[in-house]
């Protein structure tokens, strides 16, 4: 899902003709809990 929605706004940005940011204007750290990692739904 995540890099789906990566991919999306690469693509919105060169459709727009922008340069897309570099460093982590694009990705924010959040934390994630790992306890059902490895695990089907």
């Amino acid at each position: 899902m995540l890099r789906d929605a990566t991919q999306e706004m690469v693509l919105a940005y060169q459709q727009q003709n922008k340069e897309i940011p570099l460093g982590n204007s694009l990705i924010e750290q959040i934390p994630v809990e790992v306890n059902y990692v490895g695990q089907t739904a």
